[in-house]
């Protein structure tokens, strides 16, 4: 089985973000499987949580989630996240993107040019049916993700909010 990569990168970047649900529009998911591994890079407190989920892109900056992940406690600087010790491995399918909900706690590393756009919404979107994001042009968040690649046949879940 091929490996999924997911994600823009998880480096130290020149600005940094905090208290929204960011989503990484550069480099989306090229294989369709389930994420067992994430690495983001923070900056500042050494309190508060982060959600991950992998977002589907309905048109129009009309957002869905995937599968999630949520209640990690990372740390300041490059941070690895391991399924199943660290969270549970959610789907992700081709083309999706991989997105992060940053409490008013962390802040995440961010570069405002040479990125990729990033999808933005204040508060905690994760889990979201149908909800419109607003667009950072080139800019570009610090998180990658890794899985594996799902058997033939294979369709990710849509997890559907109520």
């Amino acid at each position: 089985m091929a490996a999924i990569d997911v994600g823009p990168g998880a480096t130290n970047r020149a600005t940094n973000v905090q208290g929204f649900s960011l989503v990484s529009q550069e480099n989306p998911a090229n294989l369709s499987g389930v994420i067992d591994h994430i690495d983001l890079w923070l900056a500042g407190y050494s309190s508060g949580t982060v959600d991950f989920a992998a977002f589907v892109d309905n048109g129009s900056n009309s957002l869905t989630t995937n599968g999630t992940a949520a209640g990690l406690t990372p740390a300041s600087g490059d941070n690895d996240f391991d399924a199943p010790g660290d969270f549970t491995a959610f789907d992700i399918g081709a083309g999706e993107y991989l997105g992060v909900f940053i409490d008013a706690n962390k802040q995440i590393e961010a570069d405002t040019s040479g990125g990729g756009n990033v999808w933005y919404k204040a508060l905690d979107q994760i889990p979201c049916t149908g909800v419109t994001f607003a667009v950072l042009t080139s800019w570009a968040i610090s998180i990658y993700g890794t899985g594996v690649e799902a058997s033939a046949g294979y369709t990710p879940r849509l997890m559907m909010v109520t």
